[in-house]
């Protein structure tokens, strides 16, 4: 996992996008990381989990310390001048993603 810039009570736009072999991390609309990865996609019989970090496959984790809020995953690797516009229209507020699976239907 990355150590992400952080101040108390603020807020920051963190995007992670799987494509091809590698998991790019972008926060506030920039790369921040990015990890050439060999693993298969996920499918049916995987679970998503979001705000902690499972470490293996016993209950051994480690939970995300803050709140998140407005989740969404959408069904392609959006691209890093979509990750940017996101991250603007947020800050502006009129953030409306289409294509994105509701966090709460």
């Amino acid at each position: 996992y990355a150590q992400l810039p952080s101040a108390p009570r603020s807020w920051h736009y963190v995007a992670a996008v799987y494509s091809n072999d590698a998991l790019k991390l972008y926060v506030d609309g920039q790369l921040w990381d990015e990890k050439p990865v060999d693993l298969p996609l996920v499918g049916e019989a995987t679970h998503l989990v979001i705000g902690t970090l499972r470490t293996n496959q016993r209950d051994d984790s480690r939970p995300f310390s803050g709140r998140l809020d407005e989740m969404a995953v959408f069904d392609y690797a959006l691209d890093e001048r979509e990750i940017r516009r996101h991250y603007e229209l947020k800050n502006e507020g009129t953030l409306k993603p289409q294509g994105a699976t509701p966090s709460n239907p």
